[in-house]
């Protein structure tokens, strides 16, 4: 059997697709693309005192996804992070945005009351506790998001590649191989440290990002946005992380970057002209910069899109 044959839904619309896949019994895989900004919002009540039946893997390829919670929290899942969640987690949204132009992302979801005794016997083996994660991750209420390492990357990339050639057998193996490692990294942390801000600081720090983010603002130091305000640099760069999940000059490079790929992509700019409107003056400094963030220099980058 295919990897197709075992799609279950396909929804499309304005631009965004999904596509749903049964892997085994309880464990599925979900695989997104959007191209342009799409913001969604919801109207159904937040549930947190509900019980949760499943446990979601998110990582996301390109672009940028961003959800604003009820209780005034926003947090981001941009180019190769990796958060954990839950169903309730997403009911919790007041709404949710993808920044353009374009956003491409997976999540494998582990649904508890579907699994088969096979699939029970080998996460009891590895030792995976689902609703353990999600109590000391407060995964009814927020993304629980860190950088994604390099070895999980590598699985996820090979996910994606194996969708693309409908190699169910292998999409199999590398997603189970994915909850492995990220139960193992979870084990390692023994204290979670959640920190905890104003609602009134916390959409300050929002509105500061977006301002930072703006074109016209790139190229100016995030200390001299923050004049206008009267947040302190070091409170703003923790609230910052605690929100986004990464430093504030992370973010916004890896925004730039994300913008100047696909200007790479999809025009026949120059690098210079590129680099310039990415708030670079310096072509090798441009460079550097994209291949921290893209592992590839923006040439070798063009090239590949390009084939």
């Amino acid at each position: 059997m295919t990897l197709h044959q075992k799609q279950i839904s396909f929804d499309q619309q304005d631009g965004y697709e999904a596509r749903y896949f049964k892997l085994f019994n309880g464990v599925f895989l979900g695989f997104y693309t959007c191209k342009g900004s799409v913001t969604w919002e919801y109207d159904y009540e937040y549930e947190a005192e509900k019980v949760p039946y499943d446990f979601l893997i998110n990582y996301c390829f390109n672009g940028s996804y961003e959800a604003t919670f009820k209780n005034g929290q926003t947090q981001s899942h941009g180019h190769n992070h990796l958060s954990l969640s839950t169903s309730i987690t997403g009911k919790g949204h007041k709404y949710s945005k993808v920044n353009g132009p374009i956003y491409e992302a997976m999540s494998l979801v582990f649904d508890f009351h579907e699994f088969d005794t096979s699939i029970k016997k080998l996460f009891e083996d590895w030792e995976v506790d689902f609703n353990q994660i999600i109590s000391q991750l407060s995964l009814l209420k927020r993304w629980y998001s860190i950088n994604c390492p390099d070895d999980l990357k590598e699985l996820f990339l090979q996910i994606q590649e194996s969708i693309k050639e409908d190699d169910l057998a292998l999409v199999q193996i590398k997603t189970m191989e994915s909850l492995n490692l990220i139960s193992k990294l979870l084990i390692k942390k023994n204290k979670i440290e959640i920190s905890s801000f104003s609602k009134n600081n916390i959409l300050k720090v929002r509105e500061l990002c977006y301002i930072m983010i703006k074109p016209e603002n790139l190229s100016k130091p995030i200390s001299d946005l923050l004049k206008s305000s009267d947040l302190s640099y070091n409170l703003f760069a923790k609230i910052f992380k605690h929100i986004y999940g990464t430093s504030p000059s992370s973010y916004r490079n890896e925004v730039i970057m994300n913008r100047a790929a696909w200007e790479l992509k999809n025009t026949n700019k120059s690098i210079l002209e590129i680099s310039l409107e990415a708030g670079y003056s310096n072509p090798g400094k441009f460079s550097a910069a994209f291949k921290k963030v893209m592992e590839l220099s923006p040439s070798k980058f063009r090239l590949l899109e390009s084939e």
